[in-house]
This record gives C-alpha cells, structure tokens and sequence, in this order.
C-alpha cells in the first residue's frame, strides 16, 4: 500500500544497502527550529543505519544477495497519521507509526515477505513508506520518561521491519522475534532494551 499523498524531502540519507529518504512534513516544518530539524534526520539516518548493518551481517538470515533496499520515512502531525488511520484501518484516531508496504514481495532465506539485505550489486527495491505522529512520539516519550530521540528511533526501526515483512501481530511468537530483533539494532545505538519495563510502550498499531 503506498503513501498516498505527496512526502516533502527535506533531506535524503543513505545507509549501506538500506537507502532512507527522510523528511518532516510542511505542515508541521515551522514547529521546528533548524537544530532540531538536523537532530530529527540525523537520528533517523541513524537507526537506519543500525538496522542495515544488522541485517547485514547476521547470520541465521541470510538476505538475498544483491538486494538494496529504499524507503521512505516522514514525520508529520496527528491529524494527518489519524486521517490515514481512518482510511486504511478503519481507527479513527493518531497513532505513533504507520507502515505501507510496497506489494511486492522480497523473500529472505525462503521466506516470503521478508526482504534481505545483501550486496547492493543492483538499483534499490522501494519497500515502502512509514509515517509517524509527531505529538504521539513526543508524548509517549514523556510519559515513560524516554529522550525523544531514542523513541523517534526505536519507531523508525519498528516501521521499517513491518515494511521488511516482519509482523508482530500474526503471533507471540512473531512478536517475540520482531521485538528481539529491535532490541539488538537499537542496542548498536546505545540505546536500552525499550521492552524491558513492564510499563513501557509497546509499538502496537492502535
């Protein structure tokens, strides 16, 4: 299911075989000062750079050789992440991240769905595109008194497996295996297992 509305790139980054166009929507740019908007796409080059060299180099997935892999991350308002939850999911209300996933399939080690990450020999396969809410971010944070920053990635990461394929909703087990495998990538950021409070926000699409 792609975007359906026009994303304004403010800054594109390219991470190993993972390439990210990142950008903040125009209707909420003008709440961010320039350091602040640096901060945001640094941050989400970032956690994609994580989650490519991760998968990259693991071993009990081998990734399709070749592979390059392209998607699109913004970050916009509320509104706007409640709109399109309304129209593709029927949730009339914000939530934290949403993912729409190219309909092509990537098979990784036989597995269909799942792309791989492999030796960028080839023109990168758009995988999809992931937006969150801004407000939801920041107050979730807040709320489990985690930096900003790290939560804006912790989503990225999250978004971008969904695109990958990856899915938490189909079982335990599924769940258990997505949420492991975000905790090693944002480990590599230095950032804290976000899972392991019993309170702590669990990405689930609300």
């Amino acid at each position: 299911m792609a975007m359906p509305t026009e994303m304004p790139i403010v800054q594109a980054s390219k991470d190993q075989c993972l390439e990210i166009d990142a950008a903040i929507d125009e209707a909420i740019l003008a709440d961010f000062d320039e350091q602040t908007q640096v901060l945001w796409l640094q941050a989400i080059a970032a956690a994609a750079q994580a989650l490519s060299t991760h998968l990259s180099v693991t071993t009990d997935r081998q990734p399709v050789i070749g592979s390059k892999l392209q998607a699109s991350v913004l970050v916009s308002s509320n509104e706007r992440v409640r709109e399109l939850n309304a129209a593709y999911r029927g949730q009339d209300k914000p939530t934290n991240v949403l993912s729409f996933p190219s309909p092509d399939e990537f098979p990784l080690n036989g597995t269909p769905g799942k792309a791989g990450i492999g030796q960028c020999e080839v023109e990168p396969r758009h995988i999809g595109d992931c937006i969150l809410a801004r407000d939801v971010l920041k107050k979730e944070a807040a709320e489990h008194d985690k930096p900003v920053v790290h939560h804006l990635q912790h989503l990225v990461v999250h978004g971008i497996l969904h695109l990958m394929g990856y899915d938490h909703e189909t079982s335990d087990a599924d769940a258990e295996e997505m949420e492991a495998l975000e905790t090693t990538i944002l480990s590599g950021l230095g950032i804290a297992n976000p899972y392991e409070d019993s309170h702590a926000v669990r990405v689930r699409l609300e």
